[in-house]
């Protein structure tokens, strides 16, 4: 839909404006038009709102066009103007043009009005962006402008000659005439003017970048080292200057130095610095660790860290890697660990994640001290750690310190030109982009708040879209223990960074050949072992698609075996005959190929890639050559043109030999398989049943136990400490009943003599649930598997009992019918939350139908509602299978007010509802079966809730249907109530007008005619006051006429009667009035006139009475079938809710009134005031359909 067009139309004739609208209509154009016909309105109007469009007359009575476009033009250049007039000349219109019109339109052609707004639109709008783009660009100009100057790198530009021409700014102790117009080589020693004069030369030959570290001595011969940039700048294809960027890099040479030094003492540390795997397999050990624990590097590398730790704390190695897996910080701890001669030492321990590239955690660090020899030395250890912790996490390539302000209080070097006095002291922010000031304040903000360091790293993208980055750690600045700024640490390490892009690419495709070595010989699965090389190769050349394709036994075609990518299902099993595309091609001819545009290559077959799904540009494809031939072949697939090197091809044609041995060796395999096939299976079946019996004597968590049949135990396993508590021997010298609660020891000993008396259960095992008590007292809860031991003679000799703990599971059947309930609750709630938003009875009857049924999982039911006033039930909703009812469950269900189970023949529920002390109705519920769970007591009370929710929602609907009943009863009366009003106001108006109008104007009349016979002074005096009040008489009975029902109501229409009516009324208050009204043609319902007359007649009357106004403006609109009233003061206003409070007190009902009028036919009256801000009163009525009186509208226009 088009956004709505806002145009001021400047017309004196209604009958014009109206065609303008019609025509704009006509083209679809959304439009709101406000008409004008003054300069003063014209001036107001432009000043109070903002116009997309002005269409102007080019004569009016009062008012010109040219003088409103002059007036435009000086206050709104932007808004079109447009002149729609019918006598614009030639000369006229090269006049308007050339003060700055931008279009005319004859009123005899208003066939052209729309294509001209919509292009002077589309102009305005082109001119508005073109405005906008001019000042981004000015924007950009000097943000980039500003960006060189402010940098600290130095930015030079060379001539032809190596000459300065241009220097963003100056060492220390240099001027620009010390600069400009001299060689670089000025500046430079002897022993560097090589290595420049060569950057240089090679930059202007190859027209690339060159890269280079080198020194230059500065004013007072200080050598400074620089890392630098040179790249040709060409004007077309002529060398105009060469760019240098240089950073100077003297402190971070000082600092690597620094680095160097630091290394020698780590690698000389006497500290324990071990590594480990995630599942705690060390990795590296270190002298230090060595000497404190006495074991080898050799002795301990691909051992378990738990080694070293004493029994007492054999766990906690466990914990502590758990933690590092859950991504759990590790303070640093003291503990105990055992050295190789059995000596037990004091160790102080930091124990650290340790991440890959991706953050992910790989590995754990565990730094340590043997501080056995006590806290002193201790102490001491410490604070050489923090020392060496802060010297090394610090290594800094620029050093500086900021105080909360970002003020500078120190730094270890500073930019080209700069002094350290010119540095320190000023704000940091001075020389940063505001996308860095903004971060550098969050990084100041969140460590002094926090207290904690930051390390990031930062991209920088340059002009020339080089790439450099910067590593920086940010830490507090404490002075007395309080935090007062923070310490920045950067660091250039992009050549760093180049290097691990480098290292790890090669790592990685070593890694990948390594690994597909490994796993294609790991296993002689083919699918899984193809699967998963296509999915690494793949991800390492970052390709589209991956497939193998493998010959069938004739060797005349190929079947795509296994692919990667997207929809590579939809491949699978596609067959190729040997000499047929790029595949097929390769399995002939037994050759290598890479294709850089399958577009170009003929041998390309286009149904693959519509099998694929994607459209394939770059492809390569090596042979997959066995010692009986070709097998099969390798395709490596990408949708860009020209995606793969030479390198790439290497690396898939080395793992095309192994995937080769791969496939020859799963065939081989495959056929031997299908001979031993039986064999294994028998194996394994042994191999199986021999596992399952060892490790259930070697590692049974279950406490096996037995006794005679005097309960002296003979035998309990070791497991019962870790059950009890007690030992094996402790428990033999027990009574057996001490290990049971009170309660729980007769249940024991029936549970054993039941045994001993069932002759069924001395030949079978019984579980039994008891409660038991460990040794600390603490109950636990256990399952036991009982079953009797034979002696020679087979009689039962003792008892054989297998116990197991299962507190956690009654805890979990216990935590899962609490669950239960809840959930029970929870639909409960749902389903009765959701039964009151219903107000229509039948589908409220259905819901709660489906929602019990579904509550109890029944499949039929019904609901029978209850009518008192004929004293029976009637059917009102079922679902199911009928049920029928017979007289005396009806009459019970009189007296019913709890659910009750009824079986006949099959189990039925009845649940009364009812509300209060009144019943509604029955609810049945089918098809139960005795022993449901649904139909226990728990149940029945679930079911009693939600019949007690669904009932009131019944009776709500009951109420709500009785009140909008007796709603529309009382609206009815009310507008007869109305229509009686206006037809008895017409009456007497007509009573008054007729005849009492009539009699009186006959009395004036014969007293008239009788004023010349009286010369009597007293009775002509008499007689004139007579006259007088019969004058006055005869025009109160006017005035009460016309205000009961003035008659150009009924006979011209509520246009004409409204504005009769403000006239007059304003004239009588001396108020100045305006009045804007549509033309009504046809003329709106009689009831929509009168009801909007009396709105209208009721609020001038307050502004008449109460306002205290001096301007009231009344508007009558109609838009979209509603009729829209808007009248405005400028008096007095009032205060709303205390007049709404005194109406609703019968003090004043002239506010309400408006508001139940308009009511009677569907509208709305809305009032707004305040004291001091004037009122304004608004009423939309209906009036019809909009499209039935549009229709109305154009068939008055039509007949016209």
């Amino acid at each position: 839909m088009e956004n709505t067009v806002y145009i001021l139309h400047l017309e004196d004739h209604a009958a014009d404006a109206e065609l303008v609208q019609a025509m704009l209509e006509l083209a679809e154009m959304s439009c709101q038009i406000t008409l004008v016909q003054t300069q003063d309105k014209f001036i107001q109007t432009l000043s109070e709102h903002r116009y997309d469009v002005i269409l102007a007359d080019y004569l009016l009575p009062s008012f010109d066009g040219m003088s409103a476009l002059r007036l435009a033009r000086e206050s709104y250049p932007d808004i079109p103007f447009i002149f729609v007039s019918g006598v614009l000349g030639e000369d006229a219109a090269i006049e308007a043009l050339t003060e700055g019109a931008t279009d005319y339109v004859l009123k005899q052609k208003l066939s052209r009005l729309a294509p001209a707004v919509k292009r002077a639109l589309h102009e305005a709008e082109s001119r508005r962006e073109n405005k906008r783009a001019e000042e981004a660009l000015r924007e950009s100009e000097n943000k980039w402008r500003s960006l060189v100057t402010t940098i600290p790198d130095y930015v030079a530009l060379h001539d032809s000659d190596n000459n300065y021409v241009f220097l963003n700014h100056y060492a220390e102790g240099f001027s620009e005439q010390d600069v400009i117009g001299k060689s670089y080589l000025a500046f430079i020693p002897a022993d560097f003017q090589p290595l420049v004069k060569e950057a240089f030369e090679k930059a202007r030959t190859t027209g690339k970048p060159e890269f280079i570290e080198y020194a230059a001595l500065g004013n007072q011969g200080i050598l400074r080292h620089y890392d630098s940039y040179i790249a040709p700048l060409f004007d077309g294809s002529k060398l105009a200057n060469t760019l240098v960027v240089a950073r100077d890099i003297t402190e971070r040479k000082r600092a690597q130095e620094k680095i160097a030094h630091l290394a020698a003492i780590v690698e000389s540390s006497n500290d324990i610095i071990i590594s480990k795997t995630l599942d705690g397999i060390i990795t590296s050990w270190n002298k230090g660790a060595e000497g404190v624990y006495g074991y080898t590097e050799s002795e301990m590398i691909g051992k378990p860290i738990s080694i070293v730790a004493p029994p007492q704390h054999a766990n906690e190695m466990i914990q502590i890697l758990e933690k590092i897996r859950s991504g759990s910080r590790i303070d640093h701890f003291e503990t105990v660990r055992q050295r190789k001669d059995g000596q037990c030492i004091d160790v102080s321990l930091t124990i650290s994640p340790i991440k890959n590239a991706e953050g992910k955690i790989v590995a754990v660090s565990t730094i340590g001290r043997d501080i056995t020899e006590g806290k002193r030395a201790e102490r001491a250890l410490k604070n050489s750690e923090a020392k060496w912790r802060a010297l090394v996490e610090n290594a800094p390539a620029v050093i500086t310190t900021l105080d909360r302000e970002g003020i500078i209080l120190s730094i270890n070097r500073t930019s080209l030109g700069q002094t350290m006095e010119q540095v320190i002291g000023t704000r940091v922010y001075d020389n940063l982009s505001p996308r860095e000031q903004a971060r550098t304040r969050e990084i100041i903000a969140l460590v002094t708040q926090t207290g904690e360091s930051l390390r990031y790293e930062s991209k920088i993208v340059r002009e020339d879209r080089t790439t450099v980055w910067h590593e920086t750690s940010a830490g507090p600045l404490e002075e007395d223990g309080k935090i007062v700024g923070v310490i920045f640490v950067s660091l250039d390490i992009t050549a760093l960074k180049q290097n691990e892009r480098a290292l790890q690419q090669s790592n990685d495709e070593l890694a990948f050949l390594n690994l597909a070595s490994q796993t294609l010989n790991s296993t002689l699965d083919l699918d899984q072992v193809l699967t998963e090389m296509l999915e690494k190769v793949s991800q390492l050349l970052n390709a589209s698609a991956s497939s193998i394709w493998i010959a069938d036994l004739t060797g005349d075609s190929l079947v795509c075996q296994q692919a990667t990518g997207a929809n590579a299902t939809g491949v699978l099993g596609f067959r190729l005959a040997r000499g047929v595309g790029i595949a097929g091609w390769v399995a002939q001819h037994g050759t290598s190929i890479m294709i850089p545009d399958t577009h170009k290559d003929e041998r390309y077959v286009e149904l693959f890639s519509q099998k694929f799904g994607m459209d394939f540009r770059s492809i390569l494809c090596v042979p997959l050559e066995g010692k009986q031939g070709i097998v099969g072949v390798l395709e490596i697939l990408d949708t860009a043109i020209n995606r793969f090197q030479a390198s790439d091809l290497v690396l898939v044609e080395t793992l095309a030999g192994a995937a080769t041995s791969a496939i020859e060796n799963a065939r081989l395999y495959e056929q031997v398989q299908k001979d031993l096939a039986e064999r294994r299976r028998i194996e394994q079946a042994l191999s199986e049943s021999e596992r399952r019996y060892r490790l259930l004597a070697d590692n049974s968590t279950d406490v096996i136990w037995a006794h005679d049949m005097q309960m002296h135990l003979s035998y309990v396993s070791p497991s019962v400490t870790r059950l009890l508590g007690y030992t094996p021997s402790e428990l033999q010298s027990m009574e057996f009943t001490s290990l049971f609660p009170l309660d729980s020891v007769k249940q024991a000993k029936d549970q054993y003599a039941a045994m001993r008396a069932d002759p069924i259960a001395i030949s079978h095992s019984t579980v039994a649930e008891l409660e038991m008590k460990r040794k600390d007292g603490s109950p636990v809860w256990t399952e036991t598997q009982l079953s009797f031991l034979f002696d020679e003679t087979n009689k039962p000799s003792g008892i054989l009992g297998i116990t197991r703990d299962i507190s956690e599971r009654k805890r979990a059947e216990a935590e899962r019918e609490s669950q239960r309930r809840a959930r029970e609750l929870a639909t409960l709630y749902e389903t009765t939350r959701d039964l009151g938003a219903f107000l229509n009875m039948p589908i409220l009857l259905e819901t709660i139908l489906q929602r019990a049924m579904k509550l109890l999982a029944v499949s039929s039911g019904a609901i029978y509602l209850y009518d008192s006033t004929r004293n029976e039930f009637l059917p009102s909703a079922e679902k199911g299978a009928s049920i029928a009812l017979g007289d005396s469950i009806s009459d019970a269900w009189l007296t019913m007010r709890q659910p009750s189970l009824l079986a006949e023949n099959q189990q039925v529920v009845h649940v009364p509802l009812t509300y209060g002390d009144e019943l509604l109705g029955v609810l049945i519920l089918d098809d139960l079966q005795p022993g449901d769970p649904q139909v226990d007591n728990a149940g029945l009370n679930l079911l009693s809730l939600f019949a007690g929710q669904a009932a009131s929602a019944i009776h709500k609907i009951l109420m709500f249907e009785h009140i909008r009943a007796s709603r529309e009863s009382t609206q009815a009366l009310a507008h007869q109530l109305l229509n009686a009003q206006e037809t008895e106001r017409r009456s007497i108006a007509h009573e008054l007008h007729d005849e009492i109008g009539q009699a009186l104007t006959s009395v004036q009349l014969n007293l008239q005619n009788i004023e010349p016979i009286v010369e009597q002074s007293d009775a002509q005096d008499t007689l004139e006051d007579t006259m007088h009040v019969i004058e006055r008489v005869l025009e109160q009975v006017r005035d009460l006429s016309r205000t009961l029902r003035p008659s150009m109501l009924d006979d011209f229409g509520l246009v004409t009667a409204l504005r009769w009516y403000i006239e007059r009324q304003a004239k009588r208050a001396g108020l100045h009035a305006e009045f804007a009204a549509d033309a009504f043609e046809p003329r709106l319902p009689e009831v929509v006139e009168t009801v909007c007359f009396r709105v209208a007649q009721e609020a001038i009357t307050n502004v008449v009475r109460h306002a205290h106004a001096d301007h009231i403006y009344v508007e009558l609109r109609l838009q979209n079938g509603m009729l829209d009233l808007n009248i405005r003061d400028n008096g007095s206003g009032f205060d709303l809710p205390h007049a709404i409070q005194s109406a609703t007190n019968g003090m004043s009902i002239g506010l309400l009134g408006m508001k139940e009028r308009a009511a009677l036919i569907g509208g709305q009256v809305q009032i707004i005031a305040s004291p001091g801000q004037g009122t304004q009163i608004r009423a939309r009525i209906p009036v019809a359909t909009t499209a039935e009186f549009i229709e109305r509208r154009k068939h008055k226009r039509g007949t016209n």
